[in-house]
């Protein structure tokens, strides 16, 4: 009888809404928003040094994309070499690292991968005298 009595006692839990109650985890939303690092490789299509915006096409050529640049950003070669701003020539191969933030992109470093071809020259060589 005593066992009966603390059955009655004690609520019962059924289940009901259970389903709903869920604990959120604030380690998995901080690493969810956070920074995404990325980085795209292609040849560069112009440099507006004005405005410090950079367009670079893909390396199939299909899609350019649009890299707004600061004054600090890390320009250099594959062995490490620092380069102005003013290397980004069309025609230069790069990869380009970068944040991905709520749509906005941030580029932390540009590594120069292949500088672009010295310009054509339409004059053509006297011939000799």
């Amino acid at each position: 009888m005593l066992a009966c009595t603390a059955l009655g006692v004690l609520p019962v839990k059924t289940g009901y809404g259970q389903e709903s109650e869920r604990h959120k985890v604030p380690v998995i939303d901080k690493i969810n928003a956070g920074n995404s690092h990325q980085a795209f490789n292609g040849t560069v299509q112009s440099f507006n040094e004005k405005e410090k915006v950079l367009n670079v096409n893909t390396v199939e050529g299909g899609n350019t994309e649009i890299f707004p640049l600061k004054k600090s950003v890390r320009v250099e070669t594959v062995a490490g070499a620092r380069l102005d701003l003013t290397a980004l020539a069309p025609g230069t191969n790069v990869m380009i690292f970068f944040d991905q933030r709520n749509g906005q992109r941030k580029v932390t470093r540009i590594e120069v991968l292949g500088m672009a071809p010295p310009a054509k020259n339409d004059k053509k060589p006297s011939p000799p005298s």
